[in-house]
């Protein structure tokens, strides 16, 4: 990621605000506010033990970032989270019965409730005009 990121930068790429949406421990907007220095960063990570992972490892970048505890989706509801080993993996879809996984990390390590939403509330810019969307293409 870094590496795109970084061309991103070189290419004149200079968001004022930037959402991570699954943000995990906030490692992909750490980078972002790096290299970026956004006015902005909306991480929305549902999981609770994320969410203080990201307010532990990064306690400096507060008046930047705002932390939404939800997850977004097509609808609003209350769902379960099926958790993972690594927690980056975690997902809404229930796990297969009797799937052999080679790697640990994606191994069942549990499920919680969280909240989906379709519509965020939070303090919004006065003005947002999407001009390009890029997504971030990960392979094994």
């Amino acid at each position: 990621h870094f590496l795109r990121l970084l061309r991103w930068r070189d290419e004149g790429f200079r968001p004022a605000l930037i959402f991570d949406i699954g943000a995990n421990a906030g490692e992909w907007s750490a980078m972002c506010q790096h290299l970026f220095s956004p006015q902005r960063i909306v991480l929305f990570e549902p999981q609770p033990l994320l969410q203080q992972e990201i307010a532990r490892r990064h306690p400096r970048v507060k008046e930047f970032w705002q932390i939404v505890p939800v997850a977004l989706g097509d609808r609003d509801e209350s769902t379960t989270l099926y958790l993972t080993q690594s927690r980056a993996a975690s997902s809404l879809l229930e796990p297969l019965a009797n799937l052999n996984l080679e790697r640990g990390s994606t191994q069942p390590a549990g499920q919680i409730e969280i909240q989906v939403t379709s519509t965020w509330y939070g303090r919004q810019p006065k003005a947002v005009t999407v001009t390009t969307v890029h997504s971030l293409e990960i392979r094994d």
